[in-house]
């Protein structure tokens, strides 16, 4: 906002004492354009011993029809406010791109619902994840039926492998056998790249989408909740980004189970890192982009328990595994004595007292 001088105040106050001007008295200029009240030159003159100020507009950019009678306060609260003005971004100026998208979904939500804009965030997401999660269903299904295929890809393998030729004619053998597994057992590699692929655009459109929004939409910049009265500023006590964090470090522990052991592993290792990691590097973003990540979050550990469940996968037909029973019943043997113990049951137990040990005396009769 341009501060006001001084003597924008006094020039109505001089008006009277002007001599020549005294036909104005009451009376001042309205420029319609805060630019044209910038290009006023107030010129102090001396008339007859009384001081005063002389408004001279720059020439060509005052247009006379324009000018009108009005009272020194509303002449000046005009030009505050003229000042003040901020030239928002139109809805009707959003195109198609992933970004434009996603505040339209957010607008939608929030016109329809008159939802606060961090509720707003919250509705959408949850909104959107849901009708995503068909592709979640096809994705769990088809890599449960990848396990149940495993173990003849597995012999397949071996099958191939025992002929000891890497001949075209092997070649050509191995992948009939193998497109009539994948039919057999209904799979398709690609199913289970359907839920990562899906949620990319998602992602980057409400990522790219957030930080604009506040060019259309003034008051999303006030309507935040608790702590975060602001959406358009990054959280002062970096409470977001650690929730954000460790709910996607519970989603990643409780994940996982279309991976192998050794596989698993790995994979956990390193989004445990990223998660860690996501802290620091995110810290300043803004807060409305936190609370699509927390809900969004939120919504993959919510769905993850439930879908662990074998009433659950049954009710959406997902397969349940051996593998997977398993797994859940297993005790990974760490310790020296728990491996000592795994060994014994698979063959012949070893002798470890180096002396026979002698009978107690109780018993000695």
């Amino acid at each position: 906002m341009r501060r006001m001088q001084p003597a924008a105040m006094a020039m109505a106050r001089s008006a009277s004492r002007s001599g020549p001007r005294a036909a104005q008295v009451g009376r001042t200029l309205r420029f319609e354009h805060a630019a044209q009240m910038g290009a006023v030159q107030l010129i102090p003159t001396h008339s007859f011993g009384g001081r005063s100020f002389s408004s001279t507009p720059v020439t060509g950019l005052v247009d006379d029809d324009r000018i009108v009678a009005a009272s020194p306060t509303e002449a000046i609260e005009q030009a505050i406010d003229a000042a003040s003005e901020v030239d928002y971004a139109s809805i009707s100026d959003l195109g198609y791109s992933l970004s434009d998208l996603a505040i339209r979904s957010l607008d939608v939500i929030h016109a329809t619902t008159g939802l606060p804009w961090w509720a707003t965030i919250i509705a959408t997401t949850v909104a959107v994840r849901t009708a995503f999660f068909p592709l979640t269903v096809i994705s769990m299904r088809n890599a449960a039926k990848m396990k149940q295929f495993q173990p003849d890809m597995e012999k397949l393998q071996k099958e191939i492998e025992g002929k000891g030729t890497q001949d075209a004619e092997t070649a050509r053998e191995f992948q009939t056998k193998y497109k009539a597994l994948m039919k057999k057992h209904d799979v398709n590699p690609f199913k289970s790249m359907l839920t990562p692929l899906s949620q990319i655009p998602v992602f980057l459109g409400f990522f790219w989408g957030l930080q604009d929004i506040s060019k259309y939409f003034p008051e999303y910049a006030h309507e935040g909740v608790g702590w975060v009265p602001d959406l358009s500023v990054a959280d002062p006590h970096m409470a977001l980004p650690v929730i954000s964090s460790a709910l996607m470090m519970a989603s990643v522990e409780l994940g996982g189970d279309a991976m192998g052991a050794e596989m698993k592993d790995k994979m956990k290792f390193a989004m445990r890192g990223f998660a860690l990691l996501m802290i620091p590097m995110t810290m300043n973003f803004q807060s409305g982009i936190f609370v699509y990540w927390v809900t969004s979050n939120a919504f993959t550990l919510t769905q993850t328990a439930l879908m662990r469940a074998d009433v659950v996968k049954r009710a959406f037909n997902i397969p349940v595994t051996k593998v997977e029973r398993l797994e859940a019943s297993s005790i990974t043997t760490t310790t020296p004595f728990e491996a000592a113990v795994a060994r014994a049951k698979e063959g012949t137990v070893v002798k470890t007292l180096k002396y026979k040990p002698s009978k107690p005396s109780s018993q000695k009769q």
